[in-house]
């Protein structure tokens, strides 16, 4: 048992950078402001770490799906879905606005500007102003 366990450990430490984006979420946390936001291209559950590290909620650039589905469904629930033409309003904004993506060219930035903030584990998360030094 002690042998699977040290197995296990080291292939989460190796595999780390692709299922966790801790890495991600603490240089958001350098740059993040209060009135900033973090988006999410996809479901909540892809990236639900940044939440967790940050303690900022986050917004999914999708319609409703998965875990998030049947509580979006609810008049109460708080509005954490963007679609792409809302993205592009908050996008143009006045605040930050960070992104999750798992593509190096997502299709929601096309025609927008955008800078790379940071990049693990073939996640990426971009912003819509410039990164500040000392990051």
């Amino acid at each position: 048992m002690v042998i699977v366990l040290g197995a296990v450990h080291s292939a989460f430490i190796i595999f780390s950078p692709i299922i966790s984006s801790k890495d991600l979420a603490l240089a958001i946390r350098q740059q993040y402001r209060p009135g900033d936001v973090i988006v999410v291209i996809g479901k909540y559950e892809n990236a639900s770490a940044l939440n967790f590290y940050t303690g900022v909620p986050l917004r999914s650039l999708r319609p409703p799906a998965g875990n998030m589905w049947y509580g979006s469904k609810f008049p109460d629930a708080p509005r954490v879905f963007e679609d792409p033409s809302s993205f592009k309003v908050l996008w143009e904004g006045p605040q930050r606005v960070f992104l999750w993506a798992e593509e190096e060219h997502p299709g929601d930035l096309r025609g927008l500007t955008y800078y790379e903030l940071a990049r693990r584990g073939g996640k990426i998360i971009f912003t819509n102003r410039p990164v500040a030094s000392g990051s």
